[in-house]
């Protein structure tokens, strides 16, 4: 290379970046590979129940940005494996989490604890919603709701939650009506002049 005047000349705080191609990493997949990869796809397929084409779709040429697995090079093998492990793990957490939900559900309706439920996730997570939960949440929850004694509550609750109902609207009735006389109270001690 030749270098002319003061353009083109390298200082020794500078550095040049040489992206050189591997050419081996650029070389398609060999057969065992291509092998690994349908192998790791119809596991998960069978397992999930999911057809292989939205594995292969949906997971796999989405995160490498390609469209066959022709497409896959040496260099793509790693990561099409770790996506597709990723993708096992996150089947598996979700039905895990399902399996939670499905038994929370359960027990709540055995012991009619809906209230219950409702008056926890809103105190201890701040949420309305059992979907809006997380797995350890979830497992709280469940902790929570097996373990509640309906014992405990008076008998007429434990056979009837509609009186949980009847119960609030009398505490409320209870609490506007003290809240009325006590303005009455007031007006007639503090505003009438005496």
């Amino acid at each position: 290379m030749e270098v002319v005047g003061q353009d083109n000349r390298v200082a020794a705080r500078d550095y040049i970046e040489l992206n050189l191609k591997d050419e081996d990493a650029m070389k398609p997949l060999n057969q065992v590979q291509r092998d690994h990869l349908n192998s790791i796809v119809r596991s998960i397929s069978t397992q999930y129940e999911i057809e292989t084409w939205e594995i292969w779709k949906y997971t796999v040429h989405r995160a490498l940005g390609i469209g066959s697995i022709d497409e896959i090079n040496q260099s793509k093998y790693p990561v099409a494996v770790a996506e597709l492990e990723q993708y096992r793990e996150t089947l598996k957490s979700r039905r895990d989490q399902n399996a939670i939900l499905d038994r929370v559900h359960r027990v709540v309706k055995e012991k009619a604890l809906q209230t219950e439920l409702d008056r926890h996730l809103l105190i201890e997570y701040g949420k309305l919603e059992i979907n809006d939960l997380d797995q350890q949440q979830l497992l709280e929850t469940l902790r929570h709701v097996e373990s509640f004694n309906t014992e405990a509550l008076p008998e007429e609750i434990q056979n009837h939650p509609a009186h949980l109902k009847r119960l609030n609207i009398e505490l409320a009735i209870g609490v506007v009506l003290g809240s009325l006389l006590t303005v009455l109270i007031y007006e007639q001690w503090f505003l009438v002049p005496h």
